[in-house]
């Protein structure tokens, strides 16, 4: 008996130290060695027959604490939302609308607080201006004619309010400038926006000028908090816009008219059209100023053609002769002169 714990403690003492705590005790197996199963340590057995207390403990002590993962923030904060994103749409989106049809957050952010709101209906001749209070109430109600007289009286009916914003349908032209010099808040209108609201008053369609500015002027006073005004400009930049805009409207003019003469040549003139595929060319107007009919074009005769195409240099080894034979057989097709005097005469003088 001896002999065998001393090989069993010494087989142990062999084992390594991770081995040896790795082990794990069980109690019960004390006649269990017949399935090679080796005794139960004495440290597990009890001396007392009959313990009064079990204290319990862990079969086995482990090696090493496990490794557990400590909880962090998350990259949104402590006030990350578990809400859906749909739904915080949605909540955002009552919130905006309660905001904007609240009255005292409009009060508190002193829209309201003007004297005034007025819009002006602008014509070529004749504008409509109305003017109305916080209330709604029409406070002015008057037409001015489009004069230095008639911005003259407008300022002078403008003076008791101050400077109060004014609605109307542009954001550029005579009307604005006056309105921005007599120092009013111009809020341009888009022409849809421009059509709600007048649908808004007048559901029938009328039309009015009177009732157009006082839809505008009530629209101004209900919404215009959220509107973008008009900024007042330098006078060089000023002077710079009005300056592209005449030359954009020059542009337009010069395009319409030779379209024009386009549509006439090709009626009755089209020896013309296909010798000078570009009829914006100095050359092209030059030619038609020169020979404006088929009929002179074919009596000034060869020399008189090759003497233009030389002196415009518009000679070249192909497009000389093949213009030389379009011009010699001008006569071939063409349509009647509706006038006495030639159309691409009086185009070419207009260009």
């Amino acid at each position: 008996m001896a002999d065998i714990s001393f090989g069993v403690i010494h087989d142990r003492v062999k084992r390594p130290r991770a081995a040896r705590r790795s082990e794990v005790v069980n109690n019960s197996a004390v006649g269990e060695n017949i399935a090679g199963g080796r005794p139960a340590s004495a440290r597990s057995r009890f001396l007392m027959d009959h313990p009064e207390r079990i204290h319990g403990r862990l079969p086995g002590e482990p090696e090493a604490l496990a490794k557990t993962s400590n909880r962090t923030k998350p990259q949104e904060g402590h006030y990350i939302s578990l809400m859906d994103s749909r739904a915080k749409g949605r909540q955002h989106k009552k919130e905006l609308v309660k905001a904007m049809n609240s009255p005292s957050d409009q009060a508190s952010g002193g829209w309201l607080e003007n004297r005034g709101f007025g819009a002006l209906d602008w014509a070529s001749q004749k504008h409509s201006v109305v003017v109305v209070d916080p209330k709604g109430k029409v406070l002015e109600d008057f037409e001015i004619d489009h004069s230095a007289l008639g911005w003259k009286k407008f300022r002078e009916r403008m003076k008791p309010y101050g400077s109060i914003p004014f609605a109307i349908e542009t954001s550029q032209g005579a009307a604005v400038e006056q309105l921005l010099e007599a120092g009013m808040q111009v809020y341009p209108l888009n022409p849809k926006s421009a059509q709600a609201y007048r649908q808004r008053k007048a559901p029938s369609g009328v039309k009015d000028d009177q009732l157009d500015a006082w839809s505008f002027a009530d629209a101004l006073r209900v919404d215009g908090q959220n509107w973008k005004p008009l900024r007042p400009e330098d006078f060089l930049i000023k002077e710079l816009r009005l300056l592209c805009r005449d030359e954009v409207g020059l542009i337009e003019q010069r395009t319409a008219f030779i379209n024009q003469l386009r549509h006439a040549l090709a009626e009755y003139y089209p020896t013309a059209l296909e010798a000078f595929e570009d009829l914006g060319a100095m050359s092209a107007w030059m030619f038609l100023q020169r020979f404006p009919t088929p009929q002179l074009l074919e009596k000034v005769g060869k020399r008189q053609w090759e003497k233009f195409l030389h002196s415009r240099h518009l000679w070249r080894n192909e497009s000389g002769p093949r213009r030389m034979e379009l011009f010699a057989n001008a006569t071939e097709f063409r349509g009647r002169l509706r006038t006495k005097d030639s159309c691409p005469k009086r185009l070419c003088a207009a260009v």
